[in-house]
């Protein structure tokens, strides 16, 4: 049904979804609480993907993940974040189909999510005694990433939109605003060593510069996704400061 959580299942390797604009080429009716739910019925033992907050059907995949250093460790040394960006494109055989109307947002749901962070990270500083640093997964990029692009990257995949808070005719909305400011402020507090998205399957870098206030914005260029006539490549980050 969707290749993460088949390819772990093969591999034995344990597999998260980072949900954002998908489409599928053999039904109509896979949406991303869809996704979820069957990943967890099939591959529960493999899959670390949750529903904490969102929209559903589409927008519900907000959910972290902590990350410890040993197996006796009590506080995690890392908390990965994954973040829905919403929006969907639906498609069958003969190819891509509509985009339903409650899925036609790209940007990551403004009303629920930053009061999620706010809250999660309340109950971790209550029950660790701090809130570890963050790694932040969002399938399509945050707005600050377009200030970023012209200095560094790869174009050969230009997706529309580029980033979050755009319509597709071109129209900016603001309304990745809510988002983008809770992770800054996740950033001064704790501290985020990284916001990282896939959708422009060809960028691969990370940089950071006053215009995204310190904090970094990568591509994880081709890792675990070649769009339609792209070459395949390895999946690299190049890191670059301005």
């Amino acid at each position: 049904m969707f290749d993460p959580a088949i390819s772990a299942a093969r591999g034995a390797t344990p597999a998260v979804l980072s949900l954002g604009n998908f489409y599928h080429d053999n039904s109509l009716a896979i949406n991303h609480q869809t996704e979820i739910e069957y990943e967890q019925a099939h591959y529960a033992a493999l899959s670390y993907t949750r529903a904490d907050v969102g929209p559903k059907p589409y927008g519900c995949g907000n959910y972290w993940v902590p990350v410890y250093a040993s197996k006796s460790a009590r506080v995690p040394a890392l908390i990965m974040w994954f973040f829905d960006s919403r929006s969907f494109v639906s498609g069958n055989p003969e190819g891509l189909g509509p985009v339903p109307p409650e899925a036609d947002f790209y940007w990551v749901d403004e009303k629920t999510v930053p009061q999620y962070i706010k809250q999660e990270r309340a109950l971790m500083d209550r029950a660790w005694g701090k809130v570890p640093p963050a790694l932040v997964f969002v399938h399509i990029p945050v707005q600050k990433a377009d200030i970023l692009a012209p200095l560094v990257g790869d174009h050969d995949d230009e997706p529309d939109p580029a980033t979050q808070g755009f319509l597709l005719n071109g129209t900016y909305t603001g309304l990745d605003e809510p988002f983008w400011n809770a992770l800054v402020g996740m950033d001064r507090a704790s501290g985020v060593l990284a916001v990282t998205s896939g959708h422009d399957h060809g960028e691969s870098w990370c940089a950071r510069a006053t215009a995204s206030q310190g904090v970094a914005i990568c591509f994880n260029g081709h890792s675990g996704h070649i769009r339609e006539n792209l070459p395949p490549k390895f999946a690299q980050i190049r890191v670059e400061y301005h």
